[in-house]
């Protein structure tokens, strides 16, 4: 008996405990009559403050973080944002106002600027039917968008660096052999002003290889060259299956970083060496159906950067979090609640202090939500949390479900099985004053009130405006 109450709290620590660190997550916008948060794009300024433009009611809405005299991180809305707009909003922040560029609702590309008051009259800088967007400045704020051309298949690109007030538009990013391309995603080396972007394409003509390309263009100029001029290698020419997207980060020494999906369920990322002028590749996880992904690069210190992904697995339905450094990578949850669907388009950048910062869509309740490493630019201490230890007693067969209040309130407190269905409900909006609580227990039994088998259990516990999620191991045996 002693030894399956020890292997009951070795699985759930092991389980509860298994991330590096704490992620602190927050609905940022919210409407119960509104679809609110798609197409996130999350900017940090030089003061670590957040930015986040996202989809509302065919408009773009701007949130910005700023610091309360108490010492709290709320955060600002400013409206007035560009309309008609349809999808693939993209963002660059200019000394903390944002450049904006998205698909219309009459499918065109637009582009907006945020002066700090006002944004600006959207101008179309391609009248084409776009998706795919990616926005960059290089370093007189002069502006960089990358597309997919719909009508041709095709990737191409736009700048206003001859002129602001005009357009330019070049060739198309892809090779001169037959093909068809998707997901572009744009970076910029602000040193040498050289433009990155990278892209999945597939011939037209057999045999029809999948590949994922990086190209390189230098300002003012029109033709585009490949990153490995000399061994001619490319991110991954394998004849494996791709998913369609891309997402691409720059090191301290212009290097490119893509992230992409790969047979379906692997997560890969592809870096470039600048000693050695080769492309190498990572798995970075194979757990799930990755399909949202975004990327951000540490400055490099010493040796290889430490690389953060954020993205989103359709399978389990959950927003996850791959960190890499010299000693490989390091996939963990960062929101995932039973039968819910969280973590669509997530954004993820860097502080000063190489913390990563996350804006995604939570589809569960159609809002923005917003997740950092630990208490992120000291924001405040989220006190609406369950305690990690909530434990099976074999000895009772019951499991204790302790939490901590900020406020008074109704609370509901419910018991999911690893596939996410609803095991019981133990109640429903019950009142429960501010400070600890540990009177509530599951008895380890289903709404049927049978015995649940031994395994892996989700305790959801939902009060006003929140949910947070813990683990446990159900361990039976004789008693």
């Amino acid at each position: 008996m002693k030894k399956l109450f020890i292997l009951s709290i070795f699985l759930f620590l092991l389980l509860c405990f298994r991330a590096h660190s704490h992620w602190h997550k927050e609905v940022v916008d919210e409407d119960e009559f509104n679809d609110i948060g798609k197409y996130a794009c999350l900017a940090i300024d030089s003061e670590d403050m957040a930015h986040i433009v996202y989809l509302y009611n065919n408009s773009i809405r701007y949130r910005r973080q700023f610091k309360e005299e108490g010492g709290s991180y709320l955060w600002e809305v400013l409206t007035g944002g560009p309309t008609d707009v349809e999808s693939h909003i993209s963002m660059a922040l200019d000394e903390g106002r944002p450049h904006v560029s998205y698909r219309g609702t009459d499918f065109n590309i637009y582009y907006s600027f945020y002066n700090g008051s006002n944004w600006s009259s959207p101008v179309s800088v391609a009248t084409t039917d776009g998706e795919d967007i990616s926005i960059a400045l290089d370093s007189d704020d002069n502006v960089y968008i990358s597309y997919r051309d719909n009508s041709t298949q095709e990737v191409r690109y736009v700048n206003n660096y001859d002129n602001p007030s005009t357009w330019a538009p070049f060739e198309s990013v892809i090779e001169i052999t037959p093909t068809k391309s998707w997901g572009s995603s744009i970076a910029i080396d602000k040193n040498s002003n050289k433009i990155y972007v990278s892209y999945y394409g597939e011939k037209t003509i057999e045999p029809k290889e999948p590949w994922i390309r990086c190209k390189v263009i230098n300002r003012g100029e029109a033709a585009w060259s490949d990153v490995d001029t000399t061994n001619s290698t490319h991110p991954d020419n394998s004849t494996d299956s791709k998913g369609h997207a891309t997402s691409i980060a720059l090191d301290s020494y212009s290097n490119p970083h893509i992230v992409y999906s790969k047979n379906e369920d692997e997560l890969w990322c592809a870096h470039y060496n600048g000693s050695s002028q080769e492309w190498e590749r990572e798995k970075v996880d194979y757990e799930g159906s990755p399909e949202h992904f975004s990327i951000a690069v540490e400055p490099i210190q010493e040796g290889k950067p430490n690389i953060h992904i954020a993205y989103y697995d359709e399978n389990m339905g959950q927003l996850k979090y791959a960190f890499c450094d010299m000693n490989g990578w390091h996939p963990e949850e960062v929101d995932y609640i039973p039968g819910n669907i969280i973590g669509k388009f997530p954004s993820i950048k860097l502080d000063s202090e190489n913390r990563p910062h996350i804006a995604y869509y939570d589809e569960s309740c159609r809002c923005l939500k917003y997740a950092c490493i630990g208490k992120g630019p000291e924001l405040a201490e989220d006190k609406d949390v369950i305690i990690g230890n909530n434990k099976f007693d074999p000895e009772t067969g019951s499991c204790r479900i302790m939490y901590n209040l900020s406020r008074d309130q109704e609370i509901t407190i419910k018991i999911y099985d690893l596939t996410g269905n609803l095991v019981k409900t133990l109640f429903e909006m019950q009142h429960r004053q501010q400070g600890f609580h540990g009177e509530d227990e599951w008895d380890g039994t289903s709404i049927e009130y049978h015995d649940v088998s031994s395994g892996i259990y989700y305790i959801v516990v939902e009060g006003d405006g929140w949910k947070k999620v813990s683990k446990v191991a159900i361990v039976k045996g004789k008693k």
